[in-house]
């Protein structure tokens, strides 16, 4: 179905879903995905094709947890939210906005791939060209 819509050219049919019906359909299915995948990152099995039925089959298995495949995922896990949330740039716009732009070109100067050949102060082929 979506692709005849697609070739009869009808994607302009979506501007007509309200902003709060598209959240909530991405809203739920964020939550199905990540539902579906407790169970493999903790190690237990778990079937079912919808949220009740995957939380029902993993709550009684929650016993059998693999610590080692729980510790490797969970931690995973932490990884990725750290690296979103914890890793900020070096150097903040209200940083650079203090840092006078001289000391940005002296800072610039010592790293040999910031500046043209010609200006390295190497041995002389470059400057005669």
């Amino acid at each position: 179905m979506l692709i005849v819509m697609g070739l009869l050219r009808l994607g302009f049919l979506a501007n007509f879903l309200s902003h709060p019906v598209v959240a909530g359909f991405i809203t739920a299915s964020g939550i199905q995905i990540a539902t579906g995948q407790l169970a493999p990152v903790l190690g237990i099995k778990a079937h079912g094709e919808n949220f009740v039925d995957l939380v029902t089959s993993m709550v009684p298995n929650l016993g059998q947890i693999n610590p080692y495949t729980a510790a490797i995922g969970l931690g995973s896990l932490g990884f990725l939210f750290w690296a979103k949330g914890g890793l900020k740039p070096s150097c903040s716009a209200s940083e650079s906005e203090r840092r006078p732009r001289a000391q940005w070109r002296r800072s610039a100067r010592r790293w040999p791939w910031s500046r043209p050949p010609w200006r390295s102060g190497a041995s002389g082929s470059m400057r005669a060209v």
